[in-house]
């Protein structure tokens, strides 16, 4: 085994983590955003 090999072995896991983190993460701050918003919204529309 190639010491390039064992080094890809050993960063696949934690580029994966990376990315996954990523990927939930944006997907996390977009639905907090969506809710702030809507609440935002019913805030307002209570007060008017």
């Amino acid at each position: 085994m190639k010491v390039t090999d064992s080094l890809i072995l050993a960063l696949n896991p934690l580029t994966t983590a990376l990315l996954a983190s990523i990927f939930v993460g944006e997907k996390f701050t977009r639905n907090l955003g969506v809710v702030n918003r809507e609440y935002l919204g019913m805030l307002i529309l209570s007060k008017s």
